[in-house]
């Protein structure tokens, strides 16, 4: 929770600095600047935590070591295995880990990468498509809540396989469909589910926004039931798929309540301000498509919590398309002071992000495993486990 608030300040104080006034060319130099500071304490927050922190962080570290000490051969056969025969699960990542041991043997370093080029990526998306530093100020928050726990400490495959894709999202826009299929495939290499940004590219002859919004509310119940059967369908009839079952089989608990009210309500008032969104940049119907398909596939987590690691790779352009809505619905000219809505918007979610509390530790600091592992209870840390 402190390095969150930590966080919260620092965006605050560095937006009063970085002000969106003056020529266009310092506009656009501020907002690169803004946008660097908060990409930057972002990655920190990433890279420097604990191999103990976040579901699986600990055993990707065991897997990074497996594939530091394997044989280019084994992990090419079992590339080959996977291509001819459904063999396995993602080695495509293996491979990639291999190379970076191969020149820097070092776990820490790894994730220190990792979370570089993902932040990298997540603020060239941000440089491109935001509009103010005011909805990127409100971005700070809605980040922390709802994709700290995914992007910032677990699932390093999907992870980077994301950061991929955020540079497949102009090509789709420049209709390099070619360009676009190869960063798709790309990142399907580090996690299979990527190729569900194909569905991005249709998505770019799609300009009657209204229209296709209607069609998406309306759907969004049925998806319910509809979601389910596709699912099921896809990964029973693919070798390939089939290791992800996982997301089609009911699980105890299932159900993002809180993501699924937060989805209807940004889509909501993203639908309220089309046509003022749609001033600011031509590109923004496909970012606002690209959310509104996140909404009917919101109700995959109904089947699995987990699943939201499917919706998310188009609920992130909310990060975008939802605190512009935000700042278009409050209609406030603040030259480059927060406005109090803002603000209050801002401190309601850094609220409630804060409420629902954070195990946090850094690198050096003891924390026991958990009991997800064999070894659970057992305090780590990077000295202890030889990675410094």
């Amino acid at each position: 929770m402190t390095v969150q608030i930590i966080i919260f300040i620092i965006s605050i104080l560095a937006y009063s600095y970085c002000k969106d006034v003056g020529s266009r060319k310092d506009v656009l130099s501020q907002r690169k600047r803004y946008i660097t500071i908060i990409m930057v304490m972002f990655a920190l927050q990433s890279c420097l935590r604990n191999v103990a922190i976040g579901p699986d962080t600990y055993r990707y570290f065991e897997r990074f070591e497996i594939a530091r000490l394997e044989s280019w051969n084994v992990l090419l056969q079992n590339m080959e295995d996977y291509i001819y025969l459904g063999i396995g699960k993602d080695p495509g990542f293996d491979i990639l880990e291999k190379a970076f041991a191969t020149v820097i043997p070092n776990y820490r370093l790894f994730l220190i990468a990792v979370a570089v080029f993902f932040f990298y990526s997540l603020g060239k998306f941000f440089y491109r498509f935001a509009f103010s530093n005011e909805a990127v100020l409100i971005s700070v928050p809605l980040y922390q809540c709802i994709y700290y726990n995914f992007f910032s400490i677990t699932g390093i495959r999907q992870t980077i396989a994301t950061g991929i894709l955020f540079f497949a999202v102009p090509l789709a826009l420049e209709r390099k469909a070619m360009k676009f299929l190869l960063c798709v495939l790309l990142a399907a290499t580090q996690h299979m589910t990527a190729l569900l940004f194909l569905l991005l590219y249709p998505l770019v002859y799609v300009r009657n926004i209204k229209i296709s919004f209607i069609i998406y509310f309306i759907l969004f119940i049925p998806m319910f039931t509809i979601v389910p059967l596709i699912t099921e369908y896809m990964v029973n009839g693919s070798v390939y798929l089939n290791k992800y079952s996982m997301f089609v089989e009911q699980s105890e608990g299932a159900g993002a309540y809180a993501l699924t009210a937060y989805m209807i309500l940004a889509n909501v008032c993203v639908f309220s301000v089309i046509k003022r969104l749609m001033n600011f940049s031509n590109s923004y119907y496909l970012l606002i498509n690209a959310f509104a398909l996140g909404l009917l596939l919101t109700p995959l987590t109904m089947i699995d919590q987990s699943n939201v690691r499917v919706m998310q790779y188009f609920s992130v352009f909310g990060l975008i398309v939802f605190p512009t809505s935000l700042l278009l619905i409050t209609n406030k000219q603040t030259n480059g002071r927060i406005s109090d809505v803002s603000f209050v918007i801002y401190f309601i979610i850094a609220a409630y992000t804060l409420s629902k509390g954070m195990d946090y530790a850094f690198f050096w600091q003891d924390v026991p495993l958990g009991n997800n592992y064999e070894e659970g209870g057992r305090l780590v840390n990077d000295f202890t486990l030889n990675i410094l």
